[in-house]
C-alpha cells in the first residue's frame, strides 16, 4: 500500500475552495472600489466648481467688470464648446466666464460624465451658484456652494 504523504500539488477540492474564497472576496471588494472611484470623480467636479469661483473672485478683484451689471448671467458650458471660442478676443456682456476659463486652461470637463454641462450663475458680485448635469436648470444638481446635494441626487452611473 502506497502512502499519499509523498504526493505533491493541490487536490481539485482545495483548488475549488481557494477559487470560491477569492470570488467571494472580489464580490465584497468590487462595489467598494467602484464607490471609491465615483466619490473621487465627484470630488474633482466639486474642486473644479470651487476653482471657477475662486478664479472669478480674483478676476473680479483685479479687473474692470462693469460689463456685468446687477442682473444675473446664466451660462451653460461643456467640453464640446471649448474649441469654439478664442478666450482672448471674444467680447460679450458675459466676458468674465471666458476669462475664467482662459485662466483655468479651458472649459472644465466633468469627471462624473463628460457629456454633462456646467451651468454658472453669476453677476458683478460673484458666482452665485454652479450646477452640473444635462437636465434643465431647475433639475440640475448644485456643485457650488456645496450643500451636499451632489452626493444626494443619485449621480451613480
Amino acid at each position: 500500500m502506497q502512502g499519499t504523504k509523498d504526493s505533491k500539488g493541490f487536490s481539485l477540492i482545495e483548488l475549488v475552495v481557494v477559487v470560491a474564497v477569492m470570488a467571494v472576496l472580489i464580490g465584497i471588494v468590487a462595489p467598494e472600489f467602484y464607490r471609491y472611484v465615483e466619490k473621487s470623480r465627484r470630488s474633482v467636479d466639486l474642486k473644479q466648481a470651487r476653482t471657477m469661483a475662486e478664479v472669478y473672485d480674483i478676476l473680479k478683484a483685479t479687473e474692470d467688470i462693469a460689463s456685468i451689471g446687477g442682473y444675473d448671467c446664466i451660462e451653460t458650458w461643456n467640453v464640446d464648446q471649448a474649441a469654439m471660442y478664442d478666450y482672448d478676443t471674444y467680447a460679450s456682456s458675459s466676458v468674465m466666464m471666458y476669462r475664467v476659463f482662459a485662466q483655468m486652461g479651458g472649459v472644465p470637463v466633468s469627471r462624473t460624465n463628460k457629456d454633462y454641462f456646467f451651468t454658472v450663475i453669476y453677476n458683478g458680485n460673484g458666482i452665485r451658484a454652479i450646477y452640473l448635469d444635462e437636465l434643465p436648470l431647475d433639475m440640475k444638481t448644485k456643485l457650488y456652494p456645496d450643500d451636499g446635494s451632489f452626493y444626494k441626487n443619485g449621480f451613480e452611473k
